[in-house]
Parts: structure tokens; C-alpha cells; sequence
């Protein structure tokens, strides 16, 4: 009776492995093989362990775009090529902005700038060309607009290096390339990501933020100065 129901458990478990296979095998049949062979850069640009996801978008929308664009497909592809040269990858970069792009429902822009920027005209923009900018931008959510070309072209960096560690997991050692060269800085001994190149806002920009007119810091002097000795005369 014993061995009757040992044969049948092994039975019943060679059924589900059996019945898994085939129901891999189908899934894998309707998938075609360029996207089979994009799965894998799409899945470390779009978020993974070793790269940030992009908020509120996860995985769904962005691999419906992928199933239906074979050019996204032929991009993603490409990455993780250790012979992949670096105005190649500039190249792959130009179509990873216009899918981005589309992520965010800027369709008519293929650069992400340009995507970010129409779309915060489109809710901001006055409605006569001379009108002030006076409206008042209460709960913006940055999340809402893509990411800026300098921080996207290290999310795309960052996915590249990460697609060849596994495409070549089979491997002793999966690659010889430096991380710090792929979208990542050392910290206290440990690799965080960098998050863009440069400045983070334009010069001029930041010049009228940080700097406060001489005129302005001599006129705070005075009053002061006046405050300090009223106060004097107050204690009198």
C-alpha cells in the first residue's frame, strides 16, 4: 500500500512539473523571439534590484509599449553587448527617450526634455501669449514628468552594465568593465547611483536662487543695525 501511494505521489509530481514545462514552453512560444531577447534590458532599465523603477509606472504599461514597438525591442535588445561602443549606446539612447517618452504619455516628443517640458505647458501655460505666469503650482507631482536626459542617460547606463552581468552569469567573472563608468559612484566603500551629470540646475538659474543682490544684504544690515539700537533705547 506504501509503495502504491509513493508511485503516486511521484506520479502526481512529474504531472506538475510536466504541466509547468508545458505551460512555460506556451508563453514563451507567444512571445516573439526579439522580444525575448529585449526581456532582459527592459527589465534593468525599467526597475530592478540594482536600478530605481520609475514611480507609479511599474511593469505592465511599460512592457505593453514594448510588445508593441519592434523597435523598442531591437534597443532593449542590444543591451548588454560588452562590445557595444559608446556612440552606439548614444544611439540606443535616442530611442530609450522616445519610449520613455510614450511611458509618460508625451507621444509627440522623442526627446525627453522636450517631453518634460510640453508637458508642463500643457497644464501651466497661460491661456494669451502675454498673460503673467501667475498661476499657482499647488501639489506638482514631479513623478509626473519623466526624468531629465542627464538622469535618464545613467538609468540607461546602469541597465546596460547590469544586462551584461547577466547575460554572462554562466561566466567566472561576467565582465571587466567599472561600474563607476556605468552610472554609479563610491561612497564609504559602497557603490551608490549617480544620479545625473553636471549641474543640478541650469548656471543662471542657480545664480538667481543662491545670490542676493549687494543692495538687498546692505539694506538687511540697516535695518538691523536701526533694530539693534531701537532696542537699546527700548531697555533705557
Amino acid at each position: 500500500m506504501q509503495q502504491c501511494m509513493s508511485a503516486l505521489q511521484e506520479l502526481n509530481q512529474e504531472y506538475m512539473q510536466v504541466t509547468y514545462d508545458l505551460a512555460i514552453a506556451k508563453i514563451a512560444l507567444q512571445i516573439q523571439a526579439t522580444e525575448t531577447k529585449s526581456l532582459i534590458g527592459f527589465h534593468a532599465f525599467t526597475g530592478c534590484d540594482f536600478n530605481p523603477a520609475f514611480f507609479n509606472k511599474g511593469k505592465k504599461r511599460p512592457f505593453t509599449l514594448l510588445k508593441k514597438n519592434v523597435e523598442f525591442q531591437q534597443e532593449f535588445a542590444t543591451l548588454g553587448e560588452e562590445n557595444l561602443i559608446e556612440d552606439q549606446l548614444n544611439e540606443v539612447f535616442n530611442t530609450i527617450q522616445k519610449f520613455t517618452c510614450q511611458l509618460y504619455n508625451a507621444k509627440k516628443s522623442i526627446d525627453v526634455d522636450d517631453g518634460r517640458y510640453q508637458l508642463f505647458v500643457s497644464n501651466y501655460k497661460p491661456s494669451n501669449v502675454n498673460e503673467n505666469f501667475t498661476k499657482k503650482i499647488v501639489n506638482f507631482d514631479a513623478s509626473s514628468i519623466p526624468p531629465c536626459k542627464s538622469e535618464l542617460y545613467q538609468q540607461l547606463r546602469r541597465a546596460h552594465y547590469i544586462s551584461i552581468v547577466w547575460k554572462n552569469a554562466y561566466k567566472k567573472q561576467p565582465t571587466t568593465l567599472d561600474p563607476l563608468d556605468y552610472g554609479w559612484i563610491e561612497q564609504e566603500d559602497k557603490f551608490v547611483f549617480k544620479w545625473f551629470e553636471g549641474d543640478q540646475l541650469p548656471t543662471s538659474v542657480s545664480d538667481l536662487i543662491s545670490k542676493i543682490p549687494e543692495s538687498d544684504s546692505m539694506d538687511d544690515e540697516d535695518e538691523s543695525h536701526n533694530a539693534i539700537h531701537d532696542s537699546d533705547y527700548d531697555d533705557e
